[in-house]
């Protein structure tokens, strides 16, 4: 059998000139409780369809003291396709190499011998996350990513605020409307101090309705843009807008459009409202193709992909709002969802509520799922198989090698993907079923390591099929100390006493001579 080994990268030049370095932030969990976020760098080279991986400088700190570990680096890792991503996945004792980092006099991780490492990585577009478990003094798992806001509305958490209209950057309010009545909205959009709970930030927006001669106008917020055309407060033409042809820009000079690069499952916020009892305020998230559409609709749209929507938040304090996308009423359209306009009002009626209603946002975040809900081989669930389960050991008996295409994962996630990949090991085969989101930042994989039996063949030391002469020589050469290759140890135990001496070549020569 062909023998596949992962290789240990014992120095840095192992790692081709040509490799790609990625600049993110590395999140670092210690025996399951996070630790700390920083800024990290790590480097992959493609080899051939098989990646060198390399974390360089590695550090994290625990009970405030800060280890120096040093350079993490594993070669001829296995890469596979799933759809435009790219997979990989290994595991393998690693000997860690010293950094080079200014200031750091010594590095632990020399010192560590073989540490058990897993990688799990996805690459897409030139965005990676690599999520990394190692066993050092204690258990440790790191999270690399430079996907950023790639795939989320950019400032959901609203940090961020526009000097020049005081709106959120990248979010919109009565003060960029534009619209005959655009001027008259009292509709405000503006930062508030009141933060959700367990937040680092600083800031939330807070919307609040307006009057304008008795009549309420809802305060508006969204990532699209508003329009104010009409003295009724439910007539479509006041409504929010997205269109990615459209070449509007507000004052940081960024498009009225947000768009999707993978299909989001739901869309989760905190949520604070004060409004009048028996009123609800309203969120709505539509995902659609990009061409023109509105909020509310003043027609049947064939371009929408799915929608999240909740139009009865009531009034109450700060709570976590989880709104799955509806993807199954709006499948008929086959529209792709590659825009997405999100929009809040203190009001789910038109004019609804009364002047002073407000809501406060924070925190938003696209939900992508990559949640396995079964595991299968030809059809059949692979034995003993639980979501919470990673890693199955079996016996393979057949004299064929396993199939990727003969496993399959189950996920729950709309843009999810998954990808199989077969490997031959020292022992038999590894077989890794990977689910990704897709945003890149959850990867399930599930590995089924298959041990071969070794089929005894008394005699044929080297391996080659046949008992003969060749075979008394390697023998020979084995009991001298001479370490010949390749050498099968358990076909040289000839008399079958457990020991591998002088007497095994008598008997090696009488079974070629036809004797006993």
């Amino acid at each position: 059998m062909k023998k596949f080994y992962l290789s240990v990268a014992v120095a840095l030049c192992s790692l081709a000139s040509m490799a790609t370095d990625y600049t993110g932030t590395i999140n670092i969990a210690v025996n399951g409780s996070a630790t700390q976020q920083a800024n990290a760098s790590i480097s992959l080279d493609d080899n051939s369809g098989n990646y060198n991986f390399l974390l360089k400088n590695f550090t994290y700190q625990v009970g405030g003291v800060t280890k120096n570990i040093g350079n993490v680096a594993i070669n001829a890792i296995p890469a596979f396709a799933a759809g435009n991503k790219t997979l990989f996945y290994a595991s393998a004792n690693v000997n860690i190499t010293a950094g080079d980092a200014a200031g750091v006099s010594a590095w632990e991780g020399p010192t560590l011998g073989a540490v058990p490492v897993k990688v799990v990585g996805r690459i897409q577009d030139g965005y990676v996350a690599i999520n990394l478990d190692m066993q050092l003094q204690e258990a440790v798992a790191a999270q690399f990513n430079n996907v950023g806001d790639h795939f989320q509305i950019p400032n959901s958490d609203f940090e961020g605020w526009a000097s020049s209209t005081g709106e959120p950057d990248h979010w919109h309010g009565f003060q960029t409307a534009y619209g005959t009545f655009s001027g008259w909205a009292q509709g405000k959009l503006g930062s508030s101090t009141d933060v959700r709970p367990g937040t680092n930030g600083t800031k939330s927006a807070v919307i609040t309705a307006g009057d304008v001669w008795g009549i309420t106008n809802n305060g508006t917020m969204t990532n699209g843009l508003l329009k104010a055309g009409n003295m009724s407060a439910s007539h479509p033409d006041n409504h929010s807008e997205m269109d990615k042809s459209s070449t509007k820009t507000d004052s940081n000079g960024d498009p009225f459009y947000t768009a999707l690069y993978a299909a989001p499952d739901a869309i989760q916020l905190w949520l604070k409202c004060s409004q009048a009892e028996g009123q609800y305020a309203n969120v709505s998230a539509i995902a659609f193709d990009g061409t023109y559409y509105q909020d509310p609709e003043d027609k049947t749209y064939t371009n929408v992909a799915a929608k999240a929507q909740n139009k009865q938040v009531q009034t109450g304090g700060w709570r976590l709002l989880n709104i799955p996308f509806d993807y199954a009423s709006y499948a008929s359209n086959n529209a792709a969802a590659q825009a997405i306009l999100v929009t809040f009002s203190t009001n789910s009626t038109p004019g609804g509520g009364s002047s002073g209603d407000k809501v406060w946002i924070d925190d938003l975040e696209l939900v992508y799922n990559a949640g396995v809900t079964g595991f299968t081989c030809k059809g059949a669930t692979v034995e003993g198989f639980a979501p919470a389960i990673h890693e199955y050991s079996f016996t393979w008996e057949d004299e064929t090698a396993p199939v990727a295409s003969d496993y399959a994962l189950a996920v729950d996630g709309k843009s999810a993907v998954t990808a199989v990949n077969v490997e031959e090991t020292e022992n038999g085969y590894r077989v890794v079923a990977m689910a990704v989101s897709g945003d890149l930042m959850t990867a399930n994989a599930y590995v089924i390591n298959y041990e071969v039996p070794v089929v005894v063949k008394y005699g044929d030391v080297n391996g080659d099929g046949e008992v003969n002469v060749n075979d008394v020589t390697v023998l020979i050469n084995y009991i001298l100390g001479k370490n010949p290759t390749p050498f099968i140890a358990a076909n040289a135990d000839v008399n079958q006493d457990t020991s591998i001496n002088v007497n095994d070549v008598t008997a090696l020569i009488n079974m070629i001579l036809g004797g006993n």
